[in-house]
């Protein structure tokens, strides 16, 4: 039977086209190399000192392989260095196909694996398949701007359908996001009839058509991508919130709240400085450090400076720009709170000419005091010398505020460091008038908001909350719902924020609601499903020392929190996941994004088909049989026409998912076939009946045939014990890790010359079709179908949404068990079996 080929273009999706360096003057000779993604490179960039900035006021990163994929702008890179995509196939197929001899390319696979399916099916790149790749950092207004992304994918799209077949679009995740926009581009440039004309079909995998929250929240609070032993946390949210593609990914609309802030106050001090002359300080050559702690009654919090920018032995002053406090408290300022002040030295030197038996006394005595330091839960950072009286905040805030409302403090130090060995007479009195000044200002929760936001409201979105907490510490802690851009602005994202606005809420062929339907008039889509995915967060406000040399942040999930009454999520650190006990997402994108579509297919004059794969990460789909499987029935276009009356004989299967009872198989034209669903071991072997009889039975010539392994069909007779074919073993061993329970195969007996041929299976994804009316028919034979009575297609419809594949179903008091694979009804009094079918 002849096939056709339809034409390809792969879209690849975020980080998932290789950068190489066209010039750099930061590094001349990486030109030419591969910075996305370079395990080398990586490697000796990471290879630097403390801290995120080379020049803070620059923005220039001590990474240098971090500098190099920074922008500068949504549509500037870092100036002296320019990127490109790596062209073609080669630019798709794995991200470091060259570090370690070649072993880093199959872990850092993208479409390598179904390129080598196309490839095996007859592909051949430049004629009828291509890899549209793209520079994944830039917006894509920027890409057009930038690289003439959009219309140079018209022109080689035009050149790939010479046949006038139109082409097949092959997106996988954030490359969905850019086809959507290319469609909208082409439109606009070339019309509808162009679309209509050159794009046959759309295979959406993964596809984050409303965004993803994670993609937020790696922005915000940094995602190293598995690089965790080269990327700082600071350096990964340098990264991404450089990035203008960053907001591509947001979730859309805000329906319901994504963010959930414990409410609390905020206790900020800046400006410290000290006067220390009698505090016991062993050198004006070693470290002074000032510890600050505040009691709030029912909890603590305690930080320390960096050591003075500058020290005397006298004056102590801390660079405001390393030293920024701020303590998370309680929504209102208690009454009981206080603040006390620590004053420490780190390092050996002594410039007092005690002998070495003093020396070593205060070395035993500092050793101590840092034991004694951790179990107060203090940082070993300094030996403590001296410190003040705790005192009341509520006195410290009665004071002149400025113009920011902050007060000036000046704290007296009124005791020397105490401990086991105090008593060997170290320091002076301290009553000389040594102190600790700095500037203070409380916000409560309202004033916060206020401060931080600009804003009384932390959320404005249309929809209210769907998830409840509770906070393991504080049973009287309330959250409240955060938005998106509230979140942005109180972590001084205000470039992110321009870039949102500008580059996507400004641009026309952009939909920032994830509402409009694609120009379009085919989508294949097909995602993971039932995997942990992040749906939402709890945050609460972070007791940190700020600092420019890191990028660091006011909130921080909240690890705390719990969910109240819920079976279907669970939170972990604060991060809230769907989980499998409902019907979750891909790992990374949730559900409702994924099944966008959905909503496209209810505006009409639109075919759509969906396609669940359990157990299937976003990632791991690009490598999974029953994806390329459902690629293969797309792309190929049989030119033959079935044979719909088919043998005049009829053939049943039985095996272990049977408990090896007969199910009928059927004819779809081109072979007898059954879909056989993986149970829980892994595996299932079967047999072929003629007739529906076990005195005629197709076998194989050998125990755990499958159609890698030759071998004869015997039968049909009754000598048959013991030789099965068997799918997910090779030779009686255990395909690990390659099928997957709830998984199915189509087993298809070919029938040539009245004599069966062979006996083979392919990886089998149940289709739900969106655009169908919906309604249900039973076929009663003779070419009459039965509809369903509402409900009961009501129901069929529920259930595919659920990715359920079998039914019990009661109609009209008789009951029905609904296999949706093989579509078909049997009734389970009399175990007659009906075809079924989707309107």
């Amino acid at each position: 039977m002849a096939c056709q080929r339809l034409p390809v273009v792969i879209v690849p999706g975020f980080c998932s086209t290789r950068l190489e360096v066209e010039s750099s003057e930061v590094c001349p000779s990486w030109k030419g190399q591969k910075v996305w993604l370079g395990l080398t490179n990586i490697g000796f960039s990471a290879m630097h000192g403390k801290g995120t900035w080379d020049d803070s006021n620059a923005r220039s990163l001590k990474n240098q392989w971090l500098q190099h994929l920074v922008l500068a702008g949504p549509e500037r890179e870092t100036p002296g260095i320019r990127l490109q995509a790596v062209d073609g196939l080669a630019g798709v197929k794995s991200l470091d196909p060259d570090s370690f001899m070649g072993l880093a390319a199959e872990a850092s696979y993208v479409f390598s694996p179904v390129i080598k399916v196309l490839e095996d099916l007859g592909y051949r790149e430049g004629i009828d398949l291509l890899a549209a790749s793209y520079d994944w950092r830039f917006a894509p207004s920027a890409l057009q701007k930038r690289d003439g992304y959009y219309s140079r994918l018209i022109q080689n799209i035009e050149i790939l359908d010479r046949k006038n077949t139109g082409v097949v679009l092959l997106a996988h995740s954030m490359g969905n996001k850019v086809v959507t926009y290319f469609l909208e581009f082409a439109k606009k440039e070339r019309g509808q009839a162009w679309i209509d004309r050159h794009i046959n079909l759309w295979i959406a995998a993964g596809a984050p058509h409303s965004g993803a929250p994670q993609a937020l929240r790696s922005t915000l609070f940094g995602d190293k991508f598995g690089l965790d032993h080269f990327v700082t946390d600071s350096e990964a949210m340098a990264f991404a919130r450089s990035l203008s593609a960053s907001p591509w990914l947001f979730p859309l609309g805000e329906a319901s709240p994504l963010f959930h802030l414990r409410r609390g106050g905020v206790l900020e001090i800046k400006q410290i400085s000290a006067a220390v002359p009698n505090c016991g300080i062993s050198s004006m050559h070693n470290k002074v450090m000032i510890a600050l702690e505040v009691d709030w009654g029912a909890d603590k919090g305690n930080l320390t400076t960096k050591s003075a920018s500058s020290f005397d032995g006298h004056s102590a002053f801390f660079d405001e720009a390393s030293n920024f406090m701020q303590f998370a408290g309680p929504e209102e300022m208690p009454g009981n709170a206080t603040i006390k002040a620590i004053v420490k030295e780190k390092g050996m030197k002594n410039d007092e000419k005690d002998s070495w038996f003093s020396r070593m006394g205060q070395g035993l005595a500092a050793g101590v005091m840092l034991v004694e330091e951790a179990a107060m839960g203090r940082k070993g950072l300094g030996v403590p010398r001296a410190h003040t009286e705790e005192v009341a905040l509520a006195s410290l805030l009665g004071s002149k505020v400025d113009a920011e409302g902050f007060v000036e403090v000046q704290l007296r130090i009124t005791k020397l460091a105490t401990g086991p060995l105090s008593a060997l007479g170290y320091g002076k009195a301290a009553d000389s008038g040594d102190c600790v000044k700095f500037r203070l200002r409380w916000l409560n929760f309202e004033n916060m908001k206020k401060t931080w936001t600009g804003s009384e409201k932390l959320w404005k979105g249309r929809g209210t909350a769907t998830h409840h907490f509770n906070c393991k510490n504080d049973k009287t802690a309330v959250y409240e719902p955060l938005g998106a851009r509230e979140l942005l602005r109180i972590e001084r994202c205000e470039e992110i924020l321009n870039t949102w606005a500008q580059y996507y809420g400004d641009d026309p062929l952009y939909d920032d609601t994830g509402d409009s339907r694609p120009p379009i008039q085919k989508v294949r889509a097909i995602h993971g499903v039932n995997i942990p995915t992040e749906v939402a967060y709890a945050l609460r406000v972070h007791t940190i020392r700020l600092k420019e040399s890191k990028i660091l942040t006011r909130l921080i999930l909240d690890d705390q929190a719990t969910l109240k009454d819920s079976t279907e999520f669970s939170v972990q650190g604060g991060v809230v996941h769907a989980t499998p006990n409902g019907l979750s997402g891909d790992g990374v994108v949730p559900l409702s994004s994924l099944d966008r579509c959905r909503q496209w297919a209810k505006a009409g004059l639109f075919e759509c088909e969906l396609s669940y794969l359990p157990g299937v990460e976003h990632r791991a789909i690009l490598a999974d049989q029953h994806f390329h499987q459902t690629i293969k029935d797309a792309v190929v276009v049989r030119d033959g026409l079935a044979c719909m009356d088919g043998p005049a004989r009829s053939f049943s299967i039985a095996g272990t998912f049977s408990a090896w009872k007969p199910r009928k198989m059927t004819w779809n034209g081109f072979h007898f076939v059954y879909v056989v669903s993986i149970g829980q071991t892994g595996w299932e072997s079967f047999q072929i009946l003629e007739g529906g009889s076990w005195e005629r039975v197709l076998y194989p010539d050998m125990k755990d045939a499958n159609p890698s392994l030759p071998h004869s069909i015997l039968g049909p007779d009754n000598k048959n014990a013991g030789k099965d074919w068997t799918i997910g073993k090779n030779r009686g061993k255990l395909l690990e890790g390659t099928i997957r329970f709830g998984s199915a195969f189509k087993v298809k007996l070919e029938i040539s010359g009245g004599t069966p041929a062979s006996v083979t299976w392919d990886p089998f994804t149940q289709v739900q079709v969106l655009h169908a009316k919906g309604v249900w028919q039973v076929d009663l034979g003779g070419g009459k179908w039965l509809d369903f009575p509402s409900e009961g297609s009501a129901r069929v419809n529920s259930a595919l949404e659920l990715g359920h594949s079998f039914l019990d179903l009661k109609i009209e008091e008789q009951n029905y068990k609904l296999d949706l694979l093989n579509m078909l009804q049997e009734n389970v009094s009399t175990k007659k079996q009906r075809r079924i079918r989707q309107i």
